[in-house]
């Protein structure tokens, strides 16, 4: 997708709706779904990082009682899930071997799903979380860190 595409789809867009969403409530917990490798430096050659970086320091700018940024890697779907890029059907069957051997990029849906929920109702002591992070945190008994 060219460069002025992507930023509005990633950037524009979620700035405009966070921007409406803390006039509404600054008390509320933003989630982004970032990715590994996003730049908030803005130093990277992928134009995808440095968006998504500038992106996520312009939320963690906006006056919410707390905002986090995920940044999962290979994101295993839920099984059963219909609408799935090929993609990630194709090396699904990695997921188990994966998952020890680099558990800063392998995560699932479930989890990430469940590290939300957990981050506005427990919290989290940083506000950028990878993949290891998220993972801790969709944990059930996993305390504040």
């Amino acid at each position: 997708m060219p460069g002025a595409g992507y930023t509005y789809l990633t950037r524009d867009l979620t700035l405009n709706l966070a921007g409406l969403l803390v006039k509404q409530n600054a008390g509320m917990v933003f989630c982004y779904v970032s990715a590994v490798g996003a730049d908030p430096s803005g130093q990277s050659r992928s134009m995808w990082a440095r968006v998504k970086g500038r992106t996520e320091q312009e939320l963690l700018k906006l006056p919410f009682r707390q905002a986090y940024m995920f940044r999962p890697g290979f994101v295993r779907p839920t099984p059963g899930l219909q609408r799935t890029h090929s993609y990630y059907k194709a090396i699904s069957w990695l997921y188990p071997v994966l998952r020890p051997l680099f558990p800063k990029y392998v995560i699932t849906l479930s989890e990430i799903g469940q590290a939300m929920i957990h981050s506005v109702t427990r919290g989290y002591g940083q506000p950028v979380l990878e993949s290891k992070e998220i993972a801790h945190l969709a944990k059930p008994s996993s305390p504040e860190k």
